[in-house]
């Protein structure tokens, strides 16, 4: 049986302001099934949850359970069979500028630089070049990647990579960032210092992030909702409210409040 509760009202920013009404992530009762040559493939099946503004929600589950799928049905790159998916509104649809994704790999173009791959959404979306460049140079030292501007992607560590995407992912100013385990190949030291620099950002810019995960700990650490899913066909049989306060750091996972929702988490995946 699925285990949800409502999800909760938008938290206040830094300094007190609430964030904007409304929902800005809906996905209802979607079912996603793939015809291959061995016959149908359900991958998902009826998954619901809501996102609201400002808020971090994790898609926690095994391997093949949809996680990916159910990211790039809101990132409207993946069709659905059955339901209905909204973003800010409006149905999911690709090329949103109010919309962007992150994925596993930093998928940065090697023959131009660091600087050129971070301006490349403000070239492709046609907005003001200054202003861009402001933002990118403002983000490239907030990543911690001022003075590699020049520096091509081969030139870089993996975790610098993923810096530089993650700049070229906030530089047009989405509302809603979409992140497929973006830290997930890598170390796990590099991993924690950009889950720390994501902790930073959301922090600062109150962006709607839905983020997918295998690790229990890091949906804990950076989510408000870890929406736990079952093995294919991947259904939701938890929704759980981690109301533990903002900031935080990387160890929350590991304190007795922070481990409640990690053994919720586990439990309901071993149901």
């Amino acid at each position: 049986m699925t285990r949800t509760s409502a999800a909760p009202e938008a938290p206040a920013s830094a300094g007190g302001a609430p964030q904007a009404s409304g929902i800005a992530v809906v996905v209802e009762g979607v079912t996603k099934t793939y015809e291959t040559r061995d016959g149908t493939v359900e991958a998902v099946r009826d998954v619901s949850f809501r996102v609201p503004p400002g808020h971090v929600a994790s898609l926690v589950g095994p391997s093949g359970c949809g996680k990916s799928t159910v990211l790039k049905m809101i990132a409207g790159l993946v069709s659905y069979d059955r339901g209905a998916v909204e973003v800010g509104g409006a149905p999911a649809a690709a090329g949103r500028r109010d919309c962007g994704i992150m994925l596993q790999s930093a998928v940065l173009l090697p023959w131009r630089s660091v600087w050129d791959n971070v301006m490349l959404p403000i070239e492709v979306l046609g907005l003001d070049k200054e202003q861009g460049r402001e933002r990118a140079r403002a983000l490239l030292e907030l990543v911690g990647l001022s003075g590699f501007e020049n520096k091509h992607p081969w030139e870089l560590s993996g975790g610098m990579q993923q810096r530089a995407s993650l700049a070229r992912l906030l530089v047009f100013e989405p509302r809603i960032l979409l992140m497929d385990e973006p830290f997930a190949a890598l170390d796990e030291f590099t991993r924690e210092r950009l889950d720390g620099e994501l902790l930073r950002l959301q922090e600062r810019f109150h962006r709607t992030l839905v983020y997918v995960t295998h690790n229990i700990a890091e949906a804990v650490t950076i989510s408000d909702t870890v929406v736990v899913m079952t093995p294919r066909p991947g259904e939701v049989v938890d929704i759980v409210q981690v109301d533990l306060p903002r900031p935080r750091s990387l160890d929350v996972a590991t304190t007795p409040a922070g481990l409640t929702f990690v053994n919720r988490i586990r439990s309901s995946l071993d149901a």
